[in-house]
């Protein structure tokens, strides 16, 4: 089902009349140029379109194909690199979602990509998935709580919040692995 998302945001991108040229902002890069131009909202909608989009999700899709031809126009991209760059919007979408839903308990971007660090490949991989062996839950579970309390954040164990917090935490290293690898693609030759 996330392919035919893909599919459908990257037909949407490239069928819409030409919209007029954006511009990215002067921190984004090449690849943020969708992302800077887009209403979060609407790229959520247009992503979480399952089957015939409704009349809400159509139009959001529209204002993202708009921004993403403005871009595909102003950089001369390619169909697979404005594919590339719509699959970055949404991680980008995703994570910055994360970060505010856990920014109630204080943890902060910095704070997502120490815990990856930490985690490590295995973690970050057991998390994202919902691996609940136990080995990768005592491991995650310690590893979280440890970066957790070296950033000062107390969450105990076994709390609802502790699984808020894990859950929210699996979303924004799900995001952050898209990412990366949308990045890894737009920047491959």
């Amino acid at each position: 089902m996330r392919r035919g998302r893909t599919i459908f945001l990257a037909i949407a991108a490239v069928m819409a009349p030409a919209a007029a040229l954006a511009q990215p902002k002067p921190n984004g890069g090449e690849i943020a140029c969708v992302f800077e131009h887009v209403d979060p909202a609407d790229v959520e909608a247009a992503w979480d379109a399952n089957g015939a989009p409704n009349g809400a999700q159509s139009a959001a899709a529209a204002r993202v194909r708009q921004a993403a031809e403005a871009c595909q126009m102003g950089f001369r991209w390619s169909h697979q690199r404005t594919e590339v760059a719509l699959v970055y919007a949404l991680a980008r979408v995703r994570f910055d979602g994360a970060i505010r839903d856990l920014s109630a308990w204080g943890i902060t971007a910095e704070v997502v990509d120490q815990v990856a660090a930490d985690l490590g490949e295995r973690g970050r991989a057991a998390l994202t998935h919902g691996d609940e062996s136990p080995d990768n839950v005592e491991f995650v579970g310690a590893t979280v709580a440890r970066s957790l309390a070296n950033a000062h954040i107390s969450i105990p164990r076994g709390s609802p919040q502790w699984g808020q917090v894990g859950r929210g935490l699996g979303r924004a290293l799900l995001a952050m692995r898209l990412r990366d690898h949308a990045l890894d693609q737009f920047t491959a030759p």
